[in-house]
């Protein structure tokens, strides 16, 4: 028989010619006695899978071509076998990730009927995998309870094979009602095709009890205690004024602690209503062109006698003239008031707290920076949340009620804007309002 060439990709080697990927394995061969063996590349769709190799070292022969081809096929099956088992392997970790996974899982076809559930799905939703295959969604989750936008939005999101993030009410087989929060994805073939869709359901139902309830507490209380509040205040007023007689010194100091309490208790209550109306989007807004120039300076002198209580003064260092923004002028300045009045607490006496203006690509941007020692890099991600405080004794030594920022970025939210901050370590905090530009008109 024909024997094989030495320049063939298949070839006799010795155990200093093994490709780069084989060297590993002559650790392995050396204290068996092999010296030179045939090395058989193990492909599978073009990408190398292994090597086997065939012990030549007592052999005096070159191997044949019809022997090479043998090993080929033995080369190529053995290719098969490890694909096939590499392929079960995923498939058995996949299946284990679908059926453990605490979130309800569902997979739909390209019309929309499932074809998939997981054991979560049934133990939220109380129905079982037999009873839904070849169904869709919406046959049997959606109904009086459901929110119809966000129906709406999983529905397009099916039919244009778009990602899904959103919350929705849907009805359990039992008749209750869920809240879950459902992202999907569309399921497209190697040629991009969109073949089905797969959908993540958590039950969010006491996250949704919880806010309820807090939303409730919250209403109740700043309703209750707003008659109380005004009552007391109309009273201090009294006294203040002198209508009820002469006030020595010593009671006047008592009545100051009383009148600095009071401002603290109505600055709470109003930023718990501010909290309730925004969650439920109550908050009336009324948005018109309204000159930059002239919001950073109506900012400023409403706040520059709060600094000078701490020792801090507030100066516009970057101005932009001519630029309007679209805003709820009220809206506005009680944003720049929380991040002055911030500042201007978190500032050591003497300091200047800065406020700014700059045009961007597609707006304006204002600016409140301050020289304090900044923000903790942890606190990063809870700047935004209701309650927050870097540190439990902040509400203390700075006042406040730990809901500023949050309304504030609520705020600014409505107004179609964005609220961000920097605070590099040790280095102060800058805030930063943007706001969409209108065209040049006269200020409203």
């Amino acid at each position: 028989m024909k024997q094989m060439r030495s320049d063939r990709p298949i070839r006799l080697l010795t155990l200093e010619d093994l490709p780069q990927e084989a060297r590993a394995e002559r650790e392995t061969l050396e204290p068996q006695g092999i010296k030179s063996l045939l090395v058989l590349p193990v492909t599978f769709r073009g990408e190398l899978a292994g090597f086997v190799g065939f012990d030549h070292t007592r052999s005096t022969r070159a191997w044949t071509d019809y022997e090479v081809s043998i090993l080929r096929f033995i080369g190529s099956a053995l290719a098969h076998a490890l694909e096939r088992q590499r392929l079960d392997q995923h498939l058995e970790r996949a299946a284990t990730v679908f059926d453990s996974s605490r979130e309800a899982l569902v997979v739909t076809d390209g019309e929309q009927r499932i074809i998939e559930v997981n054991p979560a799905f049934t133990a939220i939703t109380g129905h079982r995998p037999d009873a839904v295959l070849g169904l869709r969604l919406e046959d049997i989750l959606v109904g009086e309870a459901s929110d119809a936008e966000a129906v709406a939005s999983m529905r397009a999101a099916w039919r244009d094979g778009a990602p899904l993030d959103t919350e929705v009410r849907v009805h359990a087989r039992d008749g209750s009602t869920v809240w879950l929060e459902v992202r999907g994805n569309p399921l497209r073939d190697r040629t991009g095709q969109t073949t089905g869709y797969m959908a993540i359901a958590s039950d969010i139902s006491e996250r949704k009890a919880s806010e309820q309830m807090k939303s409730e507490f919250i209403s109740t209380v700043s309703h209750e205690l707003r008659t109380p509040l005004t009552a007391i205040a109309g009273a201090l007023g009294l006294v203040h004024s002198g209508a009820v007689g002469p006030v020595d010194e010593g009671t006047q100091r008592i009545l100051d602690i009383a009148d600095r309490n009071l401002q603290r208790l109505t600055l709470l209550v109003d930023d718990l209503l501010d909290v309730e109306r925004l969650s439920h989007g109550a908050v009336p807004m009324t948005l018109s062109a309204h000159d930059v120039d002239g919001l950073i300076g109506d900012a400023v002198a409403s706040n520059q006698l709060f600094a000078r209580r701490y020792g801090v003064t507030l100066q516009v260092t970057e101005r932009v003239e001519g630029v309007t923004v679209q805003v709820d002028a009220l809206r506005l300045q009680q944003v720049l008031t929380n991040l002055l009045s911030n500042a201007a607490k978190f500032s050591p006496p003497g300091s200047t707290v800065e406020l700014s203006a700059a045009v961007t690509g597609d707006g304006v941007d204002i600016s409140v920076t301050d020289h304090g020692p900044g923000i903790p890099r942890e606190f990063h991600d809870r700047v935004f949340d209701r309650f927050a405080m870097a540190d439990s004794s902040d509400s203390r030594s700075h006042g406040g009620t730990g809901l500023g920022l949050s309304i504030a970025r609520s705020l600014t939210e409505q107004m179609h804007g964005t609220l961000a901050f920097d605070s590099p370590p040790g280095k102060g905090a800058t805030f930063t309002v943007h706001l969409s530009t209108s065209p040049l008109q006269p200020a409203g």
